[in-house]
């Protein structure tokens, strides 16, 4: 279960920092950058408590994997220790490499996974779910942290927010199709495939996996909905609350997911 924890904390961390440059320092202030990444690197760092550690004969994608994510964790040190020297610096330079690094650690994951998995396609199957998560509860939580800027400051202009609310709108519905995708490939090799070592029977009746549908793909499509038309309106609160909501809903549903992936070897 430990290695379900650190996929998802991982996945939320840096999908999260990858869209701090969508907000403009000038108008948002040093402190809600600071704030910002101080808690991705706390979330980092617990993700980190859960990272295996390759044994010496592992192979090449599952030690580039550590070396990403700790490459990362530096960078990701670095923005935070600019942040903090120059108050009128966005430290951009260092929040990007910080999320390339992190997203290449996500996305490498998913071909490290030791979990045994049909040849071929569902690695990359696994990774590019890796990635969408990153992308939507990453953005739910960053919905969340900016949304609490606009409280704090209601005369903040409402753009930054509507383009979070769409850029999580657009996951949603890329993680949606992206589910779908990897359930038909699943559905097409379990015939060649051990019972139980993906999509089968009892994985069809397993309440787990339909609780993956419900709660991590279905209801953040609604919610994005709902979130988009309340930024649109410039219902800030009303929009802080849906992300409140849509988080709780993602991070949920993807603990299921790589809960299902170790235990079930289900690509969901």
């Amino acid at each position: 279960m430990s290695l379900a924890f650190y996929y998802v904390i991982t996945q939320i961390t840096f999908g999260a920092l990858a869209l701090t440059p969508l907000i403009p320092f000038e108008v948002f202030g040093a402190s809600f950058f600071r704030v910002n990444a101080g808690i991705f690197f706390l979330t980092g760092c617990l993700a980190w408590s859960w990272l295996p550690v390759p044994a010496p004969t592992a192979s090449t994608v599952v030690w580039g994997e550590f070396v990403l994510f700790h490459a990362a964790m530096l960078a990701l040190a670095a923005y935070n220790l600019a942040l903090w020297r120059r108050k009128d610096t966005p430290a951009l330079g260092y929040c990007v490499t910080a999320s390339a690094l992190g997203m290449a650690a996500v996305v490498a994951g998913g071909f490290a996974c030791p979990v045994p998995l049909s040849p071929g396609w569902q690695h990359a199957g696994l990774a590019a779910s890796f990635a969408a998560s990153a992308w939507v509860t990453g953005s739910a939580l960053f919905g969340m942290l900016v949304g609490h800027w606009y409280l704090m400051k209601p005369m903040l202009p409402f753009e930054p927010l509507i383009l979070v609310s769409r850029v999580f709108g657009l996951g949603t519905i890329a993680a949606a199709v992206l589910f779908g995708v990897n359930q038909v490939g699943q559905l097409l090799t379990a015939p060649v495939w051990a019972l139980g070592m993906a999509w089968s029977p009892v994985a069809v009746i397993d309440l787990f996996v339909w609780v993956r549908l419900a709660v991590g793909v279905l209801a953040p499509l609604g919610l994005a909905y709902m979130i988009v038309e309340s930024s649109r309106l410039r219902a800030n609160m009303s929009a802080t609350g849906l992300f409140y909501v849509a988080f709780a809903a993602c991070a949920a549903g993807d603990l299921v997911a790589r809960a299902l992936l170790v235990a079930r070897h289900l690509v969901l």
